[in-house]
């Protein structure tokens, strides 16, 4: 898109690089497994293979979507139509902050069968 080959690129352009390598830049290396410390765990006698694709970090995953669709609106209406930011702001505080800052985690056990382990 207009020349732009990359996200850390199209970040760098819209000065916002620090929230490209605090989020995306992590996340891509897990969801592309480049970290092989997120999908597999060594134990004593044992090997646990972690889906790639699970759960336990879903509220931290809603709550970036969250943040960059607030943030990328808020940055249109300062653009473009500056003077309705203050009643976004009341309209945030009002009808989506708690809900922004109470999404629920998830937490699941993962059962690990074996030679000599048990649950």
């Amino acid at each position: 898109m207009l020349g732009i080959t990359s996200i850390r690129r199209l970040a760098k352009e819209v000065n916002r690089l620090g929230e490209y390598y605090l989020y995306y830049s992590r996340s891509s290396e897990i969801m592309h497994t480049a970290s092989y410390r997120e999908h597999i765990q060594f134990g004593r006698g044992v090997v646990v293979f972690e889906p790639i694709r699970q759960l336990r970090d879903l509220h931290e995953v809603l709550r970036f979507i969250t943040l960059v669709a607030i943030s990328s609106y808020r940055s249109i209406l300062k653009h473009y139509r500056y003077g309705e930011l203050t009643s976004f702001a009341r309209k945030y505080k009002r009808d989506w902050s708690d809900a922004f800052l109470n999404i629920p985690s998830i937490s699941y056990k993962q059962v690990v069968h074996g030679p000599g382990i048990t649950e």
